[in-house]
C-alpha cells in the first residue's frame, strides 16, 4: 500500500516524498546467513522504496545501522533513547544505582549508549557457544536492572534474559525498555515474575495489546518526536540532535 502512495504522489508530481516508517519492515533482516541462499529482506525493502520514487526514509531505532547502507536516499533514524531516559528517571526509584542490561551481544551498542547517557554502569548477558551456557558480564546482584532492546516478538530472549538476572545474577528488580513492541507471543511468565515491575514500549507498531492483561506495560508516545523531525525536514533545519 505504501509503495502505491509513493508512486501515485511521484507521477502527481510531488517535489519530495517521505515515506515515515516507524518500524521499517523486515529490519532484523539485514544479513545474509552463511551457507545459505537466501535474500536479505532489508535491502529488498530498500530497493522498493527508492524504486517506487520515496526521496527519504524516516524510522525510529532501527535494527542495525547497517541496514542504512541499503539506501541511496537520505535515511533519518530516530530514536526513543532520550525518551527512555526521562521516563526511567520519573519512575524507576533510586535509579542512579541502577545497571542498564543487554539482552544479547547484539545489543551491547544499545544498551552502552543508553548507559552512557544515564552514567550508569553496564552489564551484558551472552551466550558460550562452547559450553552452551548463558554468561552475564557484570555486577547485577541485588540491584535494579534496566534491560534495552529495540524489539519484542516472540519475547524469548527478553524472557531468558530475565530468567538468567534472577535465577544467575541475583537481580532485586527489572524494568525492561523496548521501542518495538510486536508482541507476537507474549509468554505470561514475564510478567508474572514479580522481579519484573514494567515493561515499557513505544507506540511505534500499536497503541492496543488485547492480548496482554497485565497492568505492568506502559506505553510511551513517539508521534511529537516524529512530527517534529517532519517539520523540521519540511522546513530544511537540522535533525542531528534528535538522532
Amino acid at each position: 500500500g505504501l509503495l502505491l502512495f509513493v508512486q501515485a504522489c511521484k507521477l502527481a508530481g510531488a517535489r519530495k516524498i517521505t515515506a515515515v516508517l516507524p518500524l521499517l519492515p523486515y529490519a532484523r533482516g539485514d544479513h545474509k546467513e552463511p551457507e545459505k541462499r537466501k535474500p536479505i529482506p532489508a535491502k529488498i525493502i530498500a530497493g522498493m522504496l527508492e524504486t517506487a520514487g520515496t526521496s527519504q526514509v524516516v524510522t525510529v531505532d532501527i535494527h542495525s545501522a547497517q541496514t542504512e547502507g541499503f539506501f541511496t536516499i537520505p535515511v533519518d533514524c530516530l530514536t526513543a533513547r532520550f525518551l527512555f531516559e526521562r521516563w526511567v528517571k520519573e519512575n524507576v526509584p533510586g535509579w542512579d544505582r541502577a545497571v542498564v542490561c543487554s539482552p544479547d551481544e547484539g545489543g551491547t551498542r544499545r544498551a552502552g549508549l543508553f548507559a552512557e547517557r544515564l552514567r550508569l554502569p553496564m552489564a551484558l548477558i551472552h551466550r558460550d557457544r562452547i559450553n552452551s551456557e548463558h554468561i552475564i558480564s557484570g555486577d547485577v546482584r541485588g540491584k535494579t536492572v534496566i534491560l534495552v532492546d529495540d524489539m519484542a516478538d516472540t519475547c524469548y530472549t527478553l524472557n531468558n534474559a530475565v530468567n538468567h538476572l534472577v535465577g544467575n545474577g541475583g537481580a532485586s528488580s527489572i524494568y525492561i525498555l523496548v521501542t518495538h513492541a510486536v508482541f507476537s507471543q507474549v509468554p505470561e511468565s514475564l510478567f508474572e515474575q514479580p522481579e519484573v515491575q514494567k515493561v515499557v514500549v513505544t507506540n511505534t507498531v500499536t497503541e492496543e495489546f488485547p492480548n496482554i492483561r497485565s497492568d505492568k506495560i506502559s506505553i510511551i508516545d513517539v508521534s511529537d518526536v516524529i512530527g517534529e523531525a517532519i517539520r523540521r525536514n519540511h522546513y530544511g533545519e537540522s535533525v542531528r540532535a534528535m538522532l
